[in-house]
This record gives structure tokens, C-alpha cells and sequence, in this order.
């Protein structure tokens, strides 16, 4: 019996030797470990591929015995027991189980991805649609802009017929068309009335021009020098000014007797017009920086806005000239030019390198304006400091102006304790500078063209590129006292002077000898500058104030302030000489 079993033990031996040579020799393919055990009685069988499971049962009662089986084409070839087919049948069931399993999990994902691709595909086509809507609406506004500039086209072909013509055309339409009376005064628009509310927290509050008036009755003088809060800035403005993209800007305390001209001259051109202080008194030059600023912030939007001088000024640019002539200056802010810097401050003529950046960033204007045959380019630059009688800007951009303007307003050293004294203090001057009046030469009262070249000389210093002096009329142009054989036409019917070669849109007329000059203008070219109208009341004024239809105490004030300003700093300046020598 025992050598029996002993047989029995070899020969179980020799067959599982036997079965591992033969999965040693041959190519391995997927190959699955299956360990049969019993626990509590019961048979239990795992699986693992590539090892064996190693069971957390710990009261296995058992030895658990490996069997490998090699599921490769020689291995399947023989014959298998039943009992691990029915192993391999629980593992395939497993499996498909598991694939099963995961062809649902992929199929969800699938699903989920073609969802999101479905619904980037339809935010996609949502952003094409609004981006077609949109080039649609541009097309439709790029056509409405070409009809209105064919429009304008038509009507200045109208309005400036060619050289030698001698038909006078008319205005074009659009502006003050059911009400011009330049007789009465009378023209069509609004009165804005900007209350002295707007500027009581600044330092225009205690100007001359809010205090109550002298011959007020049962009145102290030191209740009169106080400021009347029932006053305003009266602004008037035509009805085509909050829409349109360009618009002249004056301040005229009688539109009656001085401030027609600039208005009958915007007329001949087609542009819309906001006139400040008609009906006030001239305190001082202060009166023009408050009404320029009620001015601005009367119109809507942010047009182009050329200040002026309301009674020395004429016009021959339509709104459409002046604006490509802007755009093409690549500019924020363009000083009109005039001959010599005034008030003379002493310390701008040593910065040499600002008046270097000054002349090149005039350079960059290059040929706008320039004149058709016979005129010829010169590359002259006669005005070479910035004049307050025009400049243009942005609506905004001028704002910005009036704002620094406010920030460097401060009360002269010679100021009388009840006096406003404002003057505006010239950019980098030292204190010891600003206090000494007579030898840095700027003046001890309010002068909105020192405050214009205190702006000026600021942006110089930080070498600005958007802050542009015109110095040779290719926009603005102060042409003083200009001989009138200086100054021609041509082929294009636009008036140029001969100097410079170009045809400067906005004419001024800037002392007082050279206000003879609007009626040579009215005169020599009666088909431009002025209506009918215009021009026969142009004509008619005296040589000795042309233009003013009633020369009245204030407006002579007006015309001749700086001029007497400067005769007597001259004098002064002289005087001074005298005693130091």
C-alpha cells in the first residue's frame, strides 16, 4: 500500500512538471491563472492575468493550488479538462461582461461629445449670423455716408463755381434756413442759458463778469463786487449743432453789430454755429474762456470745434473740408499761428529745443491746404506762435484745455485783495519768475491768449506729437495786414496766399489795422467768404471799424484791449530801459 501511493505521488509530480515544460516551450499567449480554494465548504474560484490572486481570507482551510492554462492555438488543440473549461467559460463570461461594460461607458462619452460638438457647432453658427447682421448694418451705413458725401459733393460744386465765374451762387442749405435776419439779429437755433450755478465752485467765480452791475440801485459797492447768483452765460447755437461734425465756436457780446460776421460767413459755408455772451457787457478776456467753456458744454456729442474770434474772422472750408483737413493733420489740438509770441514771456525765446519740436511737428502738415495752379508751395512758415484767435479740437480734447487752463490759473503777486486778479501762470517758470511782473514779461491780468501759449509750451516741453502749431495756413491762418497782392485764387476758386502756396480754410484777421482786410476780401472775391447779404453789409461798414455794424464802448473795449495791452507793456518795457541805463 504505501509503495502504491508512493507510485501515485511520482507519477502526479511527472504530470505537473510535464504541463509546465510544455507552457515553457511554445510562444505565450494571453495566459490566465485560475486558483481554485474552498472555503466554508464551498469551492470558489478567481481569476488574475499575469499572476496569481493572492486572497484576504485568512481562514482559507485549503492550500490553494495554481493551475496555469495557456489558451494558445497548440494548447487549445488538446484536450481540456472539463473543469477548466468551465474556468475558461466564467472568465470569457467576464470579459464580454466587461466589454460590454465599457462599450456602454464609450458610448455615453460619444454621446456627450457629440452633443458639445453639436452645440459648438450651433454657437458658431450664431456668431457667423451676428457677424453677417453687423456687415450688413456697416454696408448700410458706409452707403448712407457715400450718398451724404456725393450730397456735399454736389452742393459745394454748387456753391464755388470755377475760376473767372463771375455768377454768385447760393449758401448751402442746412443752416438757419427759415430764420436769417443779420439787420435784427434774428437767426433760427436756441438760447442756452448756463447759470452762474456752473461756475461758482471754480475759480471763475469771482471774475468780473458775475459780479452784480454798478449802477444797481439800493446797493452797497461791497454787496455790488460780490458775485450775482442770478446771472448766466447766455450761449446760442443753431439747431443743426448737436448733430453736426463740425462746429464754429465765438463768443460776441452784440451778434447784432459784431458777431454777424463770423455767423454770416459759417452760413456761406454750411456750418453750424455756437455764439456765447450776446446781450453781456466785455469785462476782460475772461468773459471768452468762461463762454468758450459754457459753449462746449452746450453741444451734444464730440464734434470738431474751431474757436474764433467772432468779428475778424471769414471762412471759405465747408464742415466736410475742415474735417479731412483735421484727419489728415493726424493731430489732437492745432494752434492758429500769428507772427510773434505774445504776451512776450521772456523764458519761452532761451527754450530752444521746444521751439526746435515746435517748428518739426509744424512740418508734419506738409501739403494740406495746399493751392491748384497758379499757387506754388513755398515751405514758408511766417506764424510761429500759437494766436487765441483760432484753434480746433475735438470737443473733448478742448474741455481738457479749459480743464489745465483752470490748473494754472493763479492770482498775480500785484493783485488787489478785493480784485479776482486770475492771471494764467506760463508753463515752467520758477516762483522767483512768476513774481517778478515787469522782467518775465508776462502781464498781470487775465489774457486767454497767455493761457494758450501756456498750453502750447507745456505740450512742447513733453515733446507731444498731437499738439500741432499751424504755421503756414493749411487750415488756420492769421494773414494780419497781407497785401492784397499777396493774396490770389485758383483753379479750384479757393483763395491762397502767395507766401506760403496754400488755401487756408479760416482767415483771421488779426490786429487792428488788418481788419481793413474784410472788406478788401468782400470786396475782391464776392462770390466767397460771404453771403449776399453779408457781403453788402460788409461794405457798408466804416473803414475805421469794418465789420462793426454800431461801434458801442464795450466792443471797442473788445477790439482794442490786447492791442493797448501790448503798447503799454512796450512802454513800459521801454520806460525800464531808460532807468537801468
Amino acid at each position: 500500500q504505501q509503495q502504491q501511493q508512493q507510485q501515485n505521488e511520482e507519477t502526479r509530480v511527472a504530470e505537473q512538471q510535464k504541463v509546465v515544460q510544455n507552457v515553457q516551450g511554445v510562444e505565450r499567449g494571453p495566459v490566465i491563472v485560475a486558483v481554485s480554494t474552498k472555503e466554508d465548504g464551498k469551492e470558489v474560484q478567481e481569476e488574475e492575468e499575469e499572476g496569481v490572486l493572492e486572497s484576504d481570507n485568512k481562514e482559507m482551510k485549503e492550500e490553494r493550488v495554481p493551475v496555469v492554462v495557456d489558451v494558445s492555438k497548440e494548447q487549445e488543440e488538446q484536450q481540456t479538462p472539463r473543469w477548466r473549461l468551465n474556468m475558461q467559460n466564467i472568465v470569457h463570461g467576464a470579459s464580454d461582461a466587461l466589454l460590454r461594460t465599457m462599450s456602454t461607458s464609450n458610448t455615453k462619452e460619444e454621446l456627450l461629445l457629440l452633443e458639445d460638438e453639436k452645440e459648438k457647432e450651433r454657437i458658431d453658427a450664431d456668431i457667423v449670423e451676428q457677424q453677417n447682421l453687423i456687415n450688413v448694418e456697416n454696408e448700410h451705413k458706409r452707403k448712407e455716408e457715400e450718398e451724404k458725401e456725393k450730397e456735399v459733393t454736389e452742393a459745394a460744386k454748387e456753391v464755388e463755381p470755377k475760376m473767372g465765374a463771375d455768377v454768385e451762387q447760393a449758401p448751402p442749405k442746412g443752416v438757419m434756413e427759415k430764420l436769417y435776419d443779420i439787420d435784427n439779429g434774428r437767426y433760427e437755433g436756441e438760447i442756452v442759458k448756463v447759470p452762474f450755478a456752473f461756475y461758482a465752485n471754480t475759480k471763475w467765480a469771482g471774475a468780473d463778469f458775475w459780479k452784480h452791475d454798478w449802477n444797481t440801485p439800493n446797493m452797497s459797492e461791497e454787496q455790488k463786487a460780490r458775485p450775482d447768483p442770478t446771472k448766466y452765460m447766455p450761449v446760442f447755437k443753431t439747431y443743426g449743432a448737436d448733430s453736426a461734425d463740425v462746429v464754429v465756436t465765438a463768443h460776441a457780446t452784440n451778434i447784432e453789430s459784431t458777431g454777424w460776421v463770423i455767423i454770416d460767413s459759417a452760413k456761406r459755408n454750411g456750418l453750424q454755429v455756437v455764439i456765447s455772451g450776446n446781450g453781456t457787457d466785455f469785462h476782460g478776456f475772461a468773459d471768452k474762456m468762461m463762454g468758450l467753456k459754457a459753449a462746449l458744454h452746450s453741444i451734444n456729442g464730440n464734434p470738431i470745434v474751431i474757436s474764433t474770434d467772432a468779428n475778424d474772422v471769414m471762412l471759405q472750408c465747408s464742415g466736410q473740408e475742415f474735417k479731412k483737413r483735421f484727419n489728415q493733420a493726424n493731430a489732437d489740438f492745432i494752434f492758429g499761428g500769428e507772427t510773434q509770441l505774445w504776451p512776450e514771456i521772456h523764458a519761452y525765446f532761451g527754450r530752444t529745443d521746444e521751439i526746435a519740436w515746435k517748428e518739426k511737428m509744424s512740418d508734419t502738415l506738409g501739403k494740406i491746404g495746399a493751392a491748384g495752379p497758379p499757387a506754388k508751395l513755398t515751405g514758408e512758415h511766417p506764424n510761429v506762435w500759437a494766436n487765441a484767435g483760432s484753434f480746433m479740437a475735438r470737443k473733448n480734447v478742448m474741455l481738457k484745455y479749459i480743464e489745465e487752463t483752470e490748473q494754472r490759473m493763479a492770482r498775480h503777486p500785484g493783485a488787489e485783495p478785493k480784485e479776482w486778479g486770475m492771471t494764467c501762470r506760463p508753463a515752467g517758470v520758477t516762483d522767483e519768475d512768476f513774481a517778478n511782473v515787469n522782467g518775465s514779461g508776462w502781464v498781470n491780468w487775465f489774457d486767454d491768449q497767455e493761457c494758450l501759449t501756456s498750453f502750447q509750451m507745456r505740450h512742447l516741453m513733453d515733446r507731444s506729437l498731437r499738439h500741432k502749431l499751424d504755421a503756414d495756413g493749411s487750415i488756420l491762418f492769421s494773414a494780419g495786414g497781407t497785401p492784397m497782392n499777396e493774396i490770389g485764387k485758383d483753379d479750384k476758386n479757393m483763395v491762397f496766399h502767395k507766401q506760403t502756396g496754400k488755401a487756408s480754410c479760416l482767415w483771421h484777421f488779426n490786429n487792428p489795422q488788418a481788419k481793413i482786410r474784410l472788406k478788401d476780401f468782400a470786396n475782391a472775391f464776392p462770390d466767397k467768404f460771404l453771403t449776399t447779404r453779408g457781403r453788402e453789409v460788409m461794405l457798408s461798414t466804416s473803414d475805421e471799424h469794418p465789420g462793426n455794424r454800431d461801434p458801442a464802448p464795450s466792443s471797442e473795449v473788445t477790439a482794442g484791449a490786447r492791442a493797448s495791452a501790448r503798447a503799454g507793456a512796450r512802454a513800459s518795457a521801454r520806460a525800464g530801459a531808460r532807468a537801468s541805463a
